[in-house]
């Protein structure tokens, strides 16, 4: 009940994501409501309904079945079963307010600058034992309130020391507001009926999660202003999850695909709010999804909830500027076969472990030979021996923009699209159409499939996966180098002296930390090759560490700045070593500085240990291959003030206390 992130194992072989969260006393229910019924592990059955869990660490669980597009119940039933529970944690709480919007601790500022750099929001109701995850968050046009919307969760009820379904149930949504109001609206599942929409005031504590990086942003006409549509391609096709900022909006797709070289993300999380309160929903229960690609167009889908029903204003077509988020977490590739399943890169077997570890798994498919890909997260993921099969459920029918090779609109007369993606190669989808109970097709098709995993935050970013083993950053990994070798060389403090030169072969043991992102490479001549020099100076200017790597030596700057629109880094933690082998020193001991800058122009200064005296050679400027690396730890603005320490945004208590 910290904001963190959690998933279940149901018995040995069922994994999936958890929406929300409630106490019972000593025990804590979770609603896992991303199933659709299957025939086996890699099929669905031909006749779909929702397959709604309520999980209790009491060892119960209920399993409450509707049709799709229906407000039919299938059937209803309990069981008991082992359970493991898997938590990754979000980050420490940032702001906490009365019933009534007081502030107790922390500032609603910060949840406000984490909402405009891409956070995840958690909001935890200590009164109701209640905890979710917020679809979309708005920020207030005065900039003063943030509103969270939680949409997937199911009507329930306490039956101590469980929770269960209520029957007859609903669709409960929530705006959670900084003003400490929550609106709720509540819909039948399956028919366009309402259950009534109440309002009241909570205390509620904030949680944001900053696992997140700028990558592109552009104007409504799809024009470059920061980062680079390459950067945000190339993350996708990594693996990493995206979140766009639209206008005062954060949200993440659930969908996401590359087509003509752009990216495409589909936005259905989210319902329609009231035009004169962003605290309110509209009284008539209305979906409010979003097609968004990087050429700037926006395009919309409303249907009332529980109907194939579209409102009058339902398709509209916008020139938007969008900012998009990349997440810093480390996706790491454990897996990728062709479409019959057969391995090309990874195993199976790494893919299978890390799912026992509770991680996140992501996926591309590839259909055709086309540059095309279609991106998903598994909502569950089903263990069948050596291979899986990975259920997503959050995907709704889309076809071409027609006169576009890259925009996609949401088909007329929409349909869930639901697949189940296998590492045999196989894609099993089952079509249904929105808001009716109408089947739309079912058949099965393969693909070229990429997986990615993922364990848990920024701040532990993990390590490549080996066919033996998964490597957690801090845990040891022994290394034995050629040779062992342990190099030393000697020099009087303040003077050119030396006090010997010495080897001896050593046992060592190496740490890695893999929390760094390509933001810039360049060629010799300062040409881009990968990443932008944007992306890496706007992130010069959040504060973010910087790294090089100049040909095959990896350093991290003392002094970074920005000049002329260029970055600068001053090298000067680097003595020179021997021309023949990297593993001497120079015997003369001379320290090897450089000064490395965008342009691609690489100076240096070779001075002797405590001397004054340059070497011959000391001054030498080369045009130089770079690649820039940025860290992906939350750096976060606590204070600004002007040359007089006039505070301009901030606070010094915020700066003393973190430093405490």
């Amino acid at each position: 009940m910290s904001g963190s992130d959690v998933r279940i194992q149901l018995g040995d072989n069922e994994f999936m994501s958890v929406q929300n969260l409630h106490t019972v006393g000593d025990n804590i229910c979770g609603q896992a409501l991303f199933h659709i019924s299957k025939a086996s592990w890699k099929t669905f059955q031909e006749k779909a309904y929702w397959w709604f869990l309520n999980v209790c660490s009491t060892g119960r669980f209920q399993m409450m079945r509707y049709y799709v597009g229906n407000h039919v119940l299938h059937s209803t039933d309990f069981g008991t079963s082992q359970i493991n529970w898997f938590v990754r944690d979000s980050g420490p709480f940032v702001y906490k307010h009365t019933s009534g919007g007081t502030g107790l601790n922390g500032h609603l500022s910060d949840v406000i600058t984490d909402v405009r750099h891409g956070a995840d929001v958690r909001g935890v109701l200590e009164s109701l034992g209640y905890t979710t995850k917020m679809d979309n968050v708005e920020i207030s046009n005065t900039g003063n309130l943030v509103v969270g919307q939680a949409v997937w969760h199911v009507s329930q009820s306490l039956a101590p020391p469980n929770i269960e379904f209520k029957g007859n149930d609903y669709w409960w949504f929530s705006n959670f507001a900084s003003d400490g109001g929550h609106y709720m609206s509540r819909w039948r599942i399956g028919e366009h009926t309402s259950v009534g929409a109440t309002n009241e005031n909570r205390q509620i504590t904030w949680y944001t999660d900053t696992c997140w990086q700028l990558a592109y942003q552009h104007d409504s006409a799809g024009n470059e202003l920061q980062g680079s549509l390459n950067m945000l391609r190339s993350a996708v096709k990594r693996g990493n999850r995206v979140k766009l900022l639209i206008g005062n909006t954060s949200v993440v797709p659930e969908h996401v695909s590359v087509r003509g070289g752009h990216v495409n993300a589909m936005i259905i999380s989210k319902v329609l709010k009231g035009k004169s309160n962003i605290k309110e929903f509209d009284s008539t229960g209305v979906w409010d999804w979003s097609m968004v690609t990087t050429t700037g167009t926006q395009t919309t889908l409303k249907l009332r909830v529980g109907e194939a029903t579209e409102t009058a204003d339902s398709r509209v077509i916008t020139a938007t500027e969008v900012t998009w988020f990349i997440d810093t977490r480390p996706w790491r590739k454990v897996l990728a076969h062709d479409k019959f399943g057969t391995v090309t890169s990874g195993s199976k077997v790494a893919l299978r472990d890390a799912v026992k570890l509770g991680a996140r798994v992501r996926y591309i498919m590839r259909f055709d030979e086309s540059d095309s890909i279609e991106v998903q997260e598994a909502d569950n993921i089903f263990i069948n021996g050596a291979d899986i099969g990975a259920t997503h459920v959050r995907s709704v029918s889309l076809e071409p923009t027609p006169g576009s090779t890259a925009d996609r609109r949401f088909q007329n007369n929409p349909y869930w699209w639901f697949t189940i993606a296998a590492t045999t190669g196989s894609v099993d989808m089952s079509r249904w159409t929105v808001g009716e109970h109408t089947n739309r097709g079912h058949s099965s098709q393969t693909a070229n499939i990429e997986w990615f995993v993922n364990y848990s935050g920024c701040l532990a970013c993990q390590s490549e996966f080996s066919p033996a083993q998964y490597r957690v950053p801090g845990q040891r990994l022994l290394v034995v180098p050629i040779g062992g070798g342990h190099y030393m060389s000697r020099w009087r403090i303040g003077e050119h002296t030396s006090v010997g030169a010495t080897s001896e072969n050593r046992q060592i043991t190496w740490y890695t930390d893999t929390c760094w992102q390509l933001a810039y490479q360049h060629d010799s001549a300062g040409n881009e090759l990968q990443g932008s020099l944007n992306m890496l100076r706007s992130a010069v200017k959040r504060g973010n560490r910087v790294k090089l790597l100049i040909d095959y030596t990896s350093v991290e700057p003392e002094h970074v700045s920005v000049r002329g629109g260029h970055v600068n880094a001053m090298i000067i933690s680097k003595v020179l070593k021997g021309n023949s082998n990297i593993k001497e020193f120079d015997s003369t001991g001379v320290w090897d500085w450089s000064m490395v800058t965008t342009t691609g122009t690489q100076t240096t200064l070779k001075l002797r240990v405590g001397e004054a005296t340059e070497t011959a050679d000391s001054r030498a400027i080369t045009a130089t291959e770079v690649t820039w690396f940025i860290d992906t730890r939350p750096w976060r603005k606590v204070l600004a003030h002007d040359k007089y320490g006039t505070v301009t945004s901030g606070s010094k208590v915020a700066l003393t206390d973190a430093v405490k």
